[in-house]
Parts: structure tokens; sequence; C-alpha cells
């Protein structure tokens, strides 16, 4: 994932679907998940694989400067709390959940009820077929969960998976995506500082907070969002 960095640029349309490109990025996709869901290795040892493989790169660097996370595979959120005991024990500084085939944020949850000692977040959950209301709420409520330690992870997908599977509105992916981040940028502010919510965006607009539904400020609420930086546009957002 490629940490978020919102500001101007050239709006362009990019991703799709049913192309070669696309194809091929989800096969790469797929083969890096399977790998992932390999067993668990202590980062260590993943040093030195590095090592092996010529790259420029030393165990003691690692161990003082580089942060490795943990990448939770496709299991029900029932076996997360052993999982992320066990990230810890072996050395990582992060557990990640997927929304593949469970709900990332139901497996963060989970995770965050072990104690173990670690940042939470999910790489990643998708943005469009939730309402920016939604993923505000959630994150709000992770955030607090876990005492500032939760990090939001988003990505578009592709327009066959947001057309088909979730029956949800596709167009212009990076850009939507810009004004997805504003929009919960928005609510977090008008939660944290008690300010009036007057979010008017290219895609998104949030006009209405009323008491009953305003969570309230939180001792953390500067949650970082990362997304998926795939072709241009979202490399460099």
């Amino acid at each position: 994932m490629v940490s978020t960095v919102i500001d101007g640029g050239t709006r362009r349309k990019v991703g799709g679907s049913g192309s070669l490109e696309v194809a091929t990025e989800m096969k790469r996709s797929r083969m890096a998940q399977a790998t992932a869901a390999m067993p668990p290795i202590n980062p260590i040892t993943l040093a030195s694989r590095f090592i092996r493989s010529g790259y420029s790169l030393f165990a003691e660097v690692y161990a003082a400067h580089m942060k490795v996370d943990y990448y939770y595979p496709h299991a029900p959120s029932s076996d997360t709390a052993d999982s992320a005991k066990e990230a810890e024990d072996l050395g990582y500084a992060g557990f990640f959940t997927a929304e593949t085939q469970h709900d990332p944020f139901l497996s963060v949850v989970a995770a965050a009820s072990s104690d173990a000692d670690l940042d939470y977040g999910t790489a990643i959950a998708l943005a469009f077929p939730r309402s920016p209301m939604v993923t505000a709420m959630i994150s709000w409520d992770l955030a607090r969960l876990t005492g500032g330690r939760f990090l939001l992870g988003l990505g578009t997908q592709v327009k066959a998976h947001i057309t088909r599977r979730f029956s949800t509105e596709w167009g212009s992916p990076g850009p939507r995506l810009r004004d997805y981040i504003l929009a919960l940028r928005a609510i977090w502010d008008t939660w944290q500082n008690s300010a009036p919510l007057r979010y008017e965006g290219e895609f998104y607009k949030f006009s209405l907070m009323t008491p009953f539904f305003d969570p309230g400020p939180i001792r953390y609420p500067d949650v970082p969002v990362y997304i998926a930086g795939v072709n241009e546009y979202l490399s460099t957002l």
C-alpha cells in the first residue's frame, strides 16, 4: 500500500475490467495472497532471505529501522486472536486483514481482542461498496478500540467486481477515491471538533450530522489512511 497524500493533480479515468493488464494484476494478487498464507515466518528470517536474494538489507538494520507486518490469510475471525498473538511472539509490528472471503473490519476487532502489542489495519478494505459515512464510523470505533493503533487501508477493486459482485456504481476510480478520503476527513473533523458537516465533493456530499448519531471525540482522532497504489493516478494520490 501507498501512504495517502491528498493534493491537487490532473484528473483522469483509471482502472477498468476485462483487460489483459487487469487479469495479470489479479493473477499476481492471488499469487501474493497464496504466498502470504504460508506458515508465519520470523521477520529476522525474512530479512535473511532478502540478503540471500541480493537486496542491500541486513538483519541488524531491519531490527533497528524497519517494521514488518503480518498478513492474515483467508480464515474465519474465530482464529484471528490466536494468530495476532503468534504474530506478536514472532516479532511482527502490525497485523493486517484483507477483504476477500471474510469481513476485514470484523477480523481487526477479533485480533485486537488478543491485547497483542501490534498495529492493526486493513490491507485492504474496499471503498466504493461502502458509503464514506459507514467507513468513517467503523474506523472511528476501531481507532478507539485499539488505542490509536488502527490504520485504514482502502482500495478501489476493478469494474467487474464493483458493478457485478457489489452492484454499486463505478467510474473515475482514482478521483473518486480521492474524494472518498476527503469526505472521511471531513466527517472525522465533525465528530472530533463539533464542526458543522458540510462536505461538497465531486462524488460525495454530506450535510447532516445530528447529536444522536455523532459518536463524539476520541483520544486518537488522526486515523492513518493508506491506499492500494495501482496505476499512475493512485500511485501519486
